[in-house]
């Protein structure tokens, strides 16, 4: 209950945020902030013929939906608990989507295969409210599963 209680307290208070009126500008300032500091870390990876002007509003959607999608997290009352696999830990098919594997899931759990890279997060939702706790998965991470 008290988990709820203090969900429920960042929910109104990021939504207070959101609703004020110079959130517009703090977005900006924000999302411009961030797409700089992924220009500047993704600067020294792009191919030479790379066209840095649409390469830096690639970067800049991608820090916006980022802020946006962080926005409706943070008011949906909700605990989104993102988790990567880690290298080397066993496969488990309830969570994770081999991507370089046509195996059965459950099979490559029972020969105990290990991840060789993650690809995306395992995603779960976690609602606070009420008497029990729920939970439900989002996404499945994808991985790279080591060969037998």
């Amino acid at each position: 209950m008290e988990r709820a209680c203090i969900i429920s307290g960042r929910t109104l208070a990021v939504q207070k945020i959101v609703d004020s009126e110079g959130y517009t500008a703090f977005r900006q300032t924000m999302i411009n902030q961030h797409a700089k500091k992924l220009r500047d870390c993704m600067g020294p990876l792009l191919n030479m013929d790379t066209i840095r002007a649409d390469a830096g509003k690639d970067l800049t959607a991608i820090a916006t939906k980022a802020f946006d999608l962080s926005a409706k997290m943070f008011t949906s009352g909700w605990t989104l608990i993102i988790t990567m696999p880690e290298c080397g830990t066993k496969f488990l098919s309830s969570s994770m989507k081999p991507r370089n594997s046509e195996q059965d899931p459950t099979a490559m759990q029972i020969e105990k295969r290990k991840i060789k890279l993650a690809i995306t997060p395992f995603i779960t939702m976690r609602d606070d409210r009420g008497i029990s706790i729920k939970t439900r998965t989002i996404h499945q991470a994808s991985v790279l599963v080591e060969e037998n």
